[in-house]
């Protein structure tokens, strides 16, 4: 009757879901996070001041630093997770993939913010 559990049945449904969407998000990801910081670089190469060059190129380096925490971090857990067929093994690897994706996103998030501040600094007269 343990099989039919709940948390056993999340774990079936999220390595099903690493399993079809992974690669593809995967590329789009990694597009994404490379063009935006190329777009930060240029950002602060062509920036009129020193205020808002800093916070775009510190926008850059975040994006850059998510693209290797991904491709050193996250990508390992991912592969694991798709040819995984022991549950609780699974169950521990989504746990630590949770973790990676809050980091990931909380850089994220202090990437967008130093860019975003940086285009109130620009804006503002």
């Amino acid at each position: 009757m343990d099989s039919f559990s709940l948390p056993f049945l999340v774990t079936i449904l999220a390595m099903a879901d690493i399993g079809l969407f992974a690669d593809r998000a995967a590329v789009m990801q990694a597009l994404l996070a490379t063009l935006a910081s190329v777009l930060c670089a240029v950002a602060a190469v062509t920036s009129p001041s020193p205020a808002p060059r800093y916070l775009t190129a510190s926008a850059g380096v975040l994006m850059a630093f998510i693209i290797v925490f991904t491709l050193r971090r996250v990508f390992p857990i991912n592969d694991q997770l798709k040819v995984d067929k022991d549950l609780e093994r699974a169950r521990r690897n989504l746990m630590v993939w949770e973790q990676l994706h809050l980091y990931r996103t909380l850089l994220s998030l202090a990437a967008l913010a130093s860019a975003a501040s940086a285009l109130w600094q620009l804006a503002s007269p």
